[in-house]
This record gives C-alpha cells, sequence and structure tokens, in this order.
C-alpha cells in the first residue's frame, strides 16, 4: 500500500528537519486517506533521540502515523522506532539527513518499506 502525502506538506517536512538539525525532530502525520498535514508532538528532541511520552501526545480523530528525523542520513528504522510504530498509526516516515526527497522512507506499522507517493 502506498503512502500519500502532498507536495506542501513533504516540503514542510523537509524544512523543519533541516531547521532543526542536528537535532531529531518528529510528530503525527493527520490526514485519513491522504497525509495532509502534520502536528509536533511534546517531546524531548535530542542529537540521537526524541523522547515522548505517549499520554502527553496531542488527541487527533485523523492521525495517519508519525514521522521523524534522522540526522545520521541513515533512514531505516531502529528497534525503538519499530516499537513506536507499532503505537502511532499505520504509516510512518523517516526522514534522513541531508533532508532531501530521496532521503525520506516511508514504513507500514511493521517496519515494511512503503511506496510514497507524492500528490
Amino acid at each position: 500500500m502506498a503512502v500519500k502525502i502532498k507536495r506542501e506538506v513533504i516540503g514542510n517536512l523537509l524544512e523543519l528537519c533541516r531547521a532543526a538539525y542536528p537535532n531529531e525532530v518528529g510528530g503525527m502525520l493527520l490526514g485519513k486517506e491522504i497525509i495532509d498535514d502534520f502536528v509536533l508532538t511534546p517531546s524531548e528532541y535530542g542529537p540521537s533521540s526524541i523522547i515522548t511520552r505517549m499520554q502527553d501526545m496531542p488527541i487527533y480523530t485523523n492521525i495517519a502515523g508519525s514521522f521523524h528525523s534522522h540526522p545520521t542520513g541513515d533512514n531505516r528504522p531502529s528497534r525503538a522506532d519499530l516499537n513506536f510504530f507499532s503505537k502511532t498509526g499505520k504509516y510512518h516516515l523517516i526522514i534522513a539527513y541531508p533532508y532531501t526527497l530521496n532521503k525520506v522512507a516511508a514504513y507500514d506499522v511493521k517496519g515494511r518499506a512503503e511506496e510514497l507517493v507524492i500528490i
């Protein structure tokens, strides 16, 4: 199943990741069939991790999944990423340094690679 995202949203995510560098940044993807927005999560952001307390997560009825950056350039999910994926929707983006479109990877809840379709 392809992950569909609006061009403006992916552009804003790339800009956000660049601005947060060298720290990670992350949040929730919003939308039903198409990801059309995102929100930052209340978290502690550092150069190698994000600490998010699930009880502090915003309540939205249209959470599609999550996104976060990897300042290292590796856009593969870690064990911690996979654990987070299982709690936060069905689509997940990892955006790796240098935060260009070819460094965006999409995954399902189990960490399997998905096609990313920009519309």
